[in-house]
């Protein structure tokens, strides 16, 4: 996958994983992007706060997911991806500039929104559940993330919930 589109990728986990918290949209329990989280895990964890944060919220997101569209070997959706994306993602974090990028993206709900309304340029018509984008051969296109980002944009502003996926089969 390009370096581009794995940037938009974990920019769209980052603003997603901060919408669908706890106290945002409530699809899933965790805080791990609000201010109170922070201020626990940095003393604890001070050179990788911002992964636990991440990767936390990459779990519980991942959970909620796979409980609405189901697991799969050839089913992926945003917080489950093929193994060797999500190893260059992990890549990716490493890299001091895209984490500064992606804790800006964290700062409220509006950013957040901000950045799935420019990456998406207009928000999908409201579907709901489960919502097959593509194949898994699509994964790898930036057009791909920017009809997710749509289909997320469109639940936030409507309060519905919507879980893009890729599969094989339809």
């Amino acid at each position: 996958m390009k370096n581009s589109t794995l940037i938009v990728v974990v920019k769209l986990r980052v603003s997603i994983g901060l919408l669908g918290q706890g106290d945002q949209c409530e699809w899933w329990s965790s805080l791990f992007f609000s201010g109170s989280s922070a201020a626990f895990l940095d003393p604890v964890f001070s050179k990788t706060s911002f992964l636990s944060r991440y990767y936390g919220t990459k779990e519980a997101a991942m959970v909620v997911h796979d409980r609405h569209i189901g697991i799969g070997k050839e089913v992926f959706h945003l917080f489950r991806l093929p193994e060797r994306i999500e190893r260059d993602l992990h890549q990716l974090l490493g890299e001091k500039k895209i984490v500064n990028e992606l804790l800006k993206l964290v700062e409220n709900k509006d950013t957040a929104i901000n950045y799935l309304d420019e990456l998406a340029g207009a928000a999908e018509a409201g579907q709901v559940g489960p919502v097959r984008v593509g194949s898994a051969q699509e994964i790898e296109k930036t057009e791909s993330w920017q009809k997710i980002a749509r289909h997320y944009l469109s639940a936030f502003q409507n309060s519905t919930k919507i879980f893009p996926y890729f599969s094989e089969a339809k």
